[in-house]
């Protein structure tokens, strides 16, 4: 049933726009620290401020896939925050104003500029799994992605989680 409830909390469509910030985590596998990642699942986020998350479980953080993500989620009128991954150098041919924030010298802001707000809900979306699932396979990350996005993006809504779930099973 509760994977049924989450097939109607899939992530709208539609481009993100304003001040988008975009970052990437891994989750799931071992405790243990391996160098390699093989056994954990990439997974890129972009979040509007004082607005709407996309996040996608993705197969690598390779620029192609990086860039596309962010082609296929952002608007180009978008001002894209994130850290110093080298991967997001290219952002700039795709036609987006880019700032960014250097986490390999250690700073987390400066000025409007930071990815503080992704970060933040990586953190919750983290700690809400590990309260209350304890752990999510690889096959089922995705739709436990979409739980959490839907809920974050009804936060401020004054229509509850339960109406849209019930407007979305009649659609």
């Amino acid at each position: 049933m509760a994977n049924h409830i989450r097939k109607l909390m899939k992530q709208d469509k539609g481009l993100l726009s304003g001040v988008v910030e975009v970052d990437e985590t891994y989750w799931g596998g071992q405790r243990k620290q391996d160098i390699r990642m093989s056994n954990k699942s990439a997974i890129m986020g972009m979040v509007e401020r004082q607005g709407r998350v996309r996040v996608k479980r993705i197969p690598n953080r390779e620029t192609h896939i990086l860039l596309n993500n962010i082609k296929g989620n952002i608007n180009r009128d978008s001002s894209v925050m994130t850290d110093d991954w080298g991967a997001y150098k290219k952002i700039y041919k795709l036609g987006y104003k880019r700032s960014v924030v250097k986490h390999s010298k250690r700073r987390y802001v400066s000025g409007n500029i930071h990815t503080n707000t992704i970060e933040g809900w990586w953190s919750q979306f983290k700690r809400s799994i590990h309260g209350s699932y304890h752990s999510v396979s690889r096959k089922y990350l995705q739709s436990y992605l979409d739980e959490f996005a839907f809920r974050y993006n009804l936060r401020n809504d004054e229509i509850s989680v339960f109406q849209w779930l019930l407007y979305r099973m009649v659609k």
